[in-house]
């Protein structure tokens, strides 16, 4: 069934045999009805309470378990032009280095509008975009997104005059916008504070890529490997010197780490770093397709949820993955995860967590009245693996 169709008539019901509400309260529903209206949720329950709130159609879904409309919580989307143009298998430097070679200042428009309305028909309710080659052009194809999203215009070099850079330079008009540094070995330390001083001061989240690979380690703590050979002279000066922390540990001095903060990867990661991510309430993004494309390592994700890091899942842009498919993500980390897991836990990653570290938990997250009506339903291979 197409979830959008929600969306057609003022007023529409829906039953189904489970719903995971994500509220924190009563999260899993059986033989439920939500009932839709303009696009918003109007009431949520038991069949039998709510089966007469109104006197509109109601679609039987089955046996199937409705969730919140799913939140993509990292992409690239203005890179979706070069998919499967990219080295895989080789590590992280090769694929940096194919990438380098493609048109990735170019935009294409149409391309992007295909896969927002795919998104959009999957039951997506909201996307964490980074935009580094085309901002103001992302920036128009986000202000007509259908649904909401959180566009983080990055900053990438160490040319500290970014900081007076479009948006840094004035107050964000437009409640979808933010910014992100791209990394620490890419983005000037000081250009980075900036970054995370200005989302802070207008209440936005901040947006980086942490412990991704292992070349990102060595270069931040002893500045030498190839991938630092590489960017010395071309992103970072010559005379550049290390700071002699490996990743989170640099992140937190440079005070970069809080509740407002979206650290993306973390795969090389121990559990000091943890502990420091857990403190600060950081929340951590996987994208584990992607770093298996790359294959640049698999991330810790059973240590950080048993110590209480908030996490999310993302597809990643097209130039590091398949495809932009987040129940395929979440369905390759299911196959992954070395421990109990549930239904609800993994859910939880592409609905509320996402909802709260994007700053979107006012439009969706979860099922609630009030919230937007948009809504997916769970693959039948998961349903029937995990317990809810």
């Amino acid at each position: 069934m197409d979830v959008t169709s929600q969306f057609i008539s003022p007023v529409q019901g829906y039953r189904a045999r489970r719903m995971l509400t994500m509220d924190g309260q009563h999260c899993v529903l059986d033989n439920a009805m939500l009932w839709v209206g303009n696009g918003y949720i109007l009431s949520i329950g038991p069949y039998q309470v709510h089966k007469n709130d109104f006197t509109a159609p109601i679609h039987d879904l089955g046996d199937q378990t409705m969730v919140p409309g799913i939140i993509n919580a990292h992409t690239h989307l203005e890179l979706s032009h070069v998919h499967n143009l990219t080295l895989s298998g080789q590590g992280f430097l090769p694929w940096v280095q194919s990438l380098l070679q493609l048109p990735v200042k170019e935009t294409r428009p149409d391309i992007i509008q295909t896969h927002l309305t795919a998104m959009y028909k999957q039951g997506v309710a909201g996307i964490g975009d980074i935009s580094g080659q085309n901002p103001v052009a992302m920036h128009k194809i986000h202000a007509r997104a259908p649904f909401p999203s959180r566009l983080f215009v990055e900053f990438l070099g160490f040319k500290h005059q970014g900081a007076n850079s479009w948006p840094l330079s004035s107050h964000p008009v437009d409640d979808f916008l933010s910014a992100a540094g791209h990394a620490l070995y890419s983005t000037h330390p000081e250009l980075l504070q900036a970054i995370k001083s200005w989302t802070t001061q207008n209440l936005r989240p901040f947006s980086i890529h942490l412990a991704e690979h292992v070349g990102e380690v060595d270069l931040l703590t002893t500045g030498c490997g190839n991938f630092a050979q590489m960017l010395r002279g071309r992103v970072m000066p010559q005379s550049y010197t290390p700071p002699g922390l490996p990743p989170v540990a640099y992140a937190d001095r440079l005070g970069l780490l809080d509740e407002c903060t979206l650290a993306v990867h973390c795969v090389h990661i121990d559990r000091k770093d943890i502990r420091i991510l857990h403190e600060r309430r950081v929340h951590v993004c996987l994208c584990p397709r992607s770093n298996a494309y790359i294959n640049c390592g698999r991330a810790p994700a059973e240590d950080m949820h048993a110590a209480g890091v908030a996490l999310s899942l993302g597809t990643d842009g097209l130039s590091s993955n398949h495809d932009l498919d987040l129940w395929h993500e979440a369905s390759y980390l299911a196959g992954l995860w070395q421990r109990n897991l549930s239904l609800t836990e993994l859910v939880a990653m592409i609905t509320i967590n996402p909802a709260r570290a994007l700053g979107l938990e006012h439009f969706a997250g979860s099922l609630q009245p009030g919230k937007l009506g948009q809504f997916s339903l769970v693959p039948d291979h998961l349903q029937a693996a995990l317990p809810a």
